[in-house]
């Protein structure tokens, strides 16, 4: 195994790997339930998923045979996607030069200098002869710097010997995972981001900034501005099928089903409160109701789950969309509550773009749409 992870041999020995991942799982079996790579606990509260399936948490062990450093196919990749955009810095130097990288080379233990004609000197003792810096990585790679105002000089060092330079903005895109974290990390609740400022106020010290007082420019850092405002009410939704006979509709979409309707459905509107839903709910099983068209909207996880718990078939909003037909409309004289706003006819319009990161030959796009009808749902 050896062998392989220093490239001496080609062939991966999957047989060994395999009797070590064996061995790796012989005491845990008497405590753990294994399957193949994944191991859970026996004894532990599962999250009922429903029809008497569990879902548990446990763990995934493997045996992995690595190469060390960085393979040669990754370095070149590595270097153009992210490496090239940063500065690095050179730790053993007292000054603040920064350098851009350029390429990888061969483990600092197989690099040598030539120093002034004399005998070659791997990286290796040549840093600990001459600057008494014992490496701790031989088997990394050295890595090749240059200065961008002098292209014609570079340095070979090994790779411990440099780091990133702190405090770079970040110039590339990031992924959308990434956007996703700093999105979910950024939105702060009013509350809080009003201590936040005021914390920020407090450390500036703006009332001690001895270049605002030299031109006489002073801070209010007290308390921030109020300026009067109100909260909207709420808009009413409302909804309701097209044209069509909407037992029709219904029945078209549920008779692959084998669920038949009557003539007269049995029509109910509730308060969004968990009690009265499963309240409603009792009371229409009692009255022998086989299936249940549940609307929500804007409703919290716990009202969605307890809803779905009851495995009730529900149709849900899309399928008017589907139908081409307004689905909700919201009333919008009564949410705006603005004297005028009972003759006003309003169109509402969205307005984006998009671009994509440090490309000059792709063109940014911007977009813009707008309602069309009264009820300004479509």
């Amino acid at each position: 195994m050896f062998d392989f992870i220093q490239n001496k041999i080609s062939i991966k020995p999957h047989g060994l790997v395999k009797s070590l991942e064996s061995l790796f799982k012989q005491t845990q079996r008497s405590d753990l339930i294994t399957i193949k790579n994944q191991s859970y606990r026996k004894h532990q509260r599962f999250d009922d998923l429903g029809d008497a399936i569990g879902l548990a948490s446990g763990f995934y062990q493997s045996i992995v045979l690595c190469e060390r450093g960085i393979s040669s196919k990754d370095q070149a990749l590595l270097v153009e996607k992210i490496l090239k955009f940063l500065w690095f810095i050179i730790l053993y130097q007292e000054d603040d030069c920064q350098y851009r990288l350029k390429s990888f080379g061969c483990p600092a233990n197989q690099h040598k200098y030539i120093i002034n004609g004399n005998e070659p000197l791997t990286a290796v003792n040549y840093f600990n002869d001459r600057w008494q810096i014992p490496l701790r990585y031989p088997h990394l790679p050295v890595v090749e710097l240059y200065h961008p105002n002098d292209n014609n000089r570079s340095y070979t060092l090994p790779m411990e010997l440099v780091a990133v330079d702190e405090g770079q903005p970040n110039l590339q895109a990031i992924t959308t995972e990434q956007h996703i974290e700093a999105t979910r990390k950024t939105l702060v609740h009013p509350d809080k981001c009003h201590i936040m400022i005021q914390r920020v106020v407090d450390e500036r010290r703006f009332d001690h900034d001895s270049y605002l007082q030299k031109f006489g420019i002073t801070v209010d850092v007290n308390e921030m501005l109020r300026i009067p405002g109100r909260i909207l009410p709420s808009p009413e939704i409302k909804y309701k099928l097209s044209d069509i006979n909407q037992h029709d509709i219904i029945e078209g979409v549920m008779s692959k089903h084998g669920v038949q309707f009557n003539s007269s459905p049995i029509e109910k509107y509730d308060a969004a409160i968990l009690p009265t839903m499963l309240a409603r709910m009792n009371e229409l099983k009692m009255l022998r109701c086989e299936v249940i068209i549940d609307i929500l909207d804007q409703v919290g996880d716990e009202m969605y789950n307890a809803v779905k718990q009851l495995a009730k078939i529900k149709i849900v909003k899309k399928l008017n969309i589907l139908l081409d037909d307004c689905h909700q409309l919201i009333p919008l004289v009564s949410s705006l509550n603005s004297p005028t706003s009972r003759s006003d006819v309003f169109m509402f319009f969205g307005i984006g773009y998009t671009h994509i990161a440090f490309s000059s030959e792709r063109a940014s796009i911007a977009f813009i749409c707008g309602s069309t009808d009264s009820t300004n749902s479509k």
